[in-house]
Protein backbone atom coordinates (compact mmCIF):
# COMPACT_ATOMS: atom_id res chain seq x y z
CA UNK A 1 0.00 0.00 0.00
CA UNK A 2 1.28 3.47 -0.81
CA UNK A 3 1.84 5.58 2.30
CA UNK A 4 0.80 9.16 1.76
CA UNK A 5 1.54 10.62 5.17
CA UNK A 6 4.76 12.38 6.07
CA UNK A 7 6.79 9.87 8.05
CA UNK A 8 9.91 12.00 8.45
CA UNK A 9 9.08 12.88 12.07
CA UNK A 10 8.65 9.29 13.26
CA UNK A 11 11.33 7.90 15.60
CA UNK A 12 14.05 5.94 13.82
CA UNK A 13 14.78 2.32 14.72
CA UNK A 14 17.92 0.95 13.05
CA UNK A 15 16.53 -2.60 13.15
CA UNK A 16 13.42 -1.61 11.18
CA UNK A 17 13.35 -0.60 7.52
CA UNK A 18 13.14 3.17 7.18
CA UNK A 19 10.55 4.83 4.99
CA UNK A 20 11.95 6.96 2.21
CA UNK A 21 10.14 9.40 -0.04
CA UNK A 22 10.42 9.17 -3.83
CA UNK A 23 9.01 11.65 -6.30
CA UNK A 24 7.32 9.94 -9.24
CA UNK A 25 5.89 11.06 -12.57
CA UNK A 26 2.36 9.97 -13.41
CA UNK A 27 1.77 9.67 -17.16
CA UNK A 28 -1.53 9.45 -18.99
CA UNK A 29 -2.50 9.86 -22.60
CA UNK A 30 -6.02 10.70 -23.72
CA UNK A 31 -5.66 8.25 -26.62
CA UNK A 32 -4.63 5.29 -24.41
CA UNK A 33 -6.04 3.48 -21.40
CA UNK A 34 -4.17 2.95 -18.16
CA UNK A 35 -1.49 4.98 -16.46
CA UNK A 36 2.29 4.76 -16.25
CA UNK A 37 4.56 5.83 -13.40
CA UNK A 38 8.27 6.68 -13.73
CA UNK A 39 10.79 7.18 -10.91
CA UNK A 40 13.30 9.85 -12.02
CA UNK A 41 15.70 9.05 -9.14
CA UNK A 42 15.90 5.41 -10.28
CA UNK A 43 16.27 5.33 -14.09
CA UNK A 44 14.56 2.27 -15.52
CA UNK A 45 12.26 1.91 -12.52
CA UNK A 46 8.66 2.23 -13.69
CA UNK A 47 5.26 0.65 -13.40
CA UNK A 48 1.72 0.96 -14.68
CA UNK A 49 -1.87 0.36 -13.67
CA UNK A 50 -5.44 0.61 -14.81
CA UNK A 51 -5.98 3.66 -12.57
CA UNK A 52 -3.82 6.09 -10.56
CA UNK A 53 -4.20 4.16 -7.31
CA UNK A 54 -3.15 0.85 -8.85
CA UNK A 55 -0.24 2.47 -10.69
CA UNK A 56 1.04 4.06 -7.46
CA UNK A 57 0.73 0.77 -5.55
CA UNK A 58 2.66 -1.11 -8.25
CA UNK A 59 5.40 1.52 -8.45
CA UNK A 60 5.99 1.16 -4.71
CA UNK A 61 6.72 -2.54 -5.29
CA UNK A 62 8.91 -1.65 -8.27
CA UNK A 63 10.97 0.77 -6.16
CA UNK A 64 11.45 -1.79 -3.37
CA UNK A 65 12.52 -4.46 -5.88
CA UNK A 66 14.86 -2.04 -7.66
CA UNK A 67 16.56 -1.14 -4.37
CA UNK A 68 16.85 -4.82 -3.37
CA UNK A 69 18.74 -5.76 -6.54
CA UNK A 70 20.50 -2.65 -7.86
CA UNK A 71 22.79 0.04 -6.57
CA UNK A 72 21.44 3.56 -6.56
CA UNK A 73 22.57 5.23 -9.74
CA UNK A 74 24.00 8.72 -10.04
CA UNK A 75 21.20 10.76 -11.57
CA UNK A 76 21.46 14.14 -13.28
CA UNK A 77 19.86 16.94 -11.29
CA UNK A 78 17.58 17.81 -14.21
CA UNK A 79 16.42 14.24 -14.94
CA UNK A 80 12.87 14.93 -13.73
CA UNK A 81 12.59 18.04 -15.93
CA UNK A 82 14.01 16.16 -18.92
CA UNK A 83 11.49 13.34 -18.52
CA UNK A 84 8.60 15.76 -18.13
CA UNK A 85 9.61 17.61 -21.31
CA UNK A 86 10.14 14.36 -23.25
CA UNK A 87 6.76 12.84 -22.34
CA UNK A 88 4.83 16.11 -22.67
CA UNK A 89 6.25 16.53 -26.18
CA UNK A 90 4.85 13.08 -27.03
CA UNK A 91 1.34 14.17 -25.98
CA UNK A 92 1.20 12.70 -22.48
CA UNK A 93 -0.22 14.48 -19.47
CA UNK A 94 2.41 14.44 -16.72
CA UNK A 95 1.78 14.98 -13.02
CA UNK A 96 4.07 14.53 -10.04
CA UNK A 97 3.36 12.68 -6.82
CA UNK A 98 5.33 11.33 -3.88
CA UNK A 99 5.32 7.79 -2.55
CA UNK A 100 6.91 6.35 0.57
CA UNK A 101 8.64 2.96 0.57
CA UNK A 102 10.52 1.02 3.21
CA UNK A 103 14.21 0.88 2.40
Amino acid sequence: MVARTDQSELPKDDAMPQAEEFEVLLLSCPEETGYAVLVPALPGCASQGEDWEEALEWVQDAIETFLDFAERPEVAANEKDRLIAEWTEQGYLVETAKVWVNC
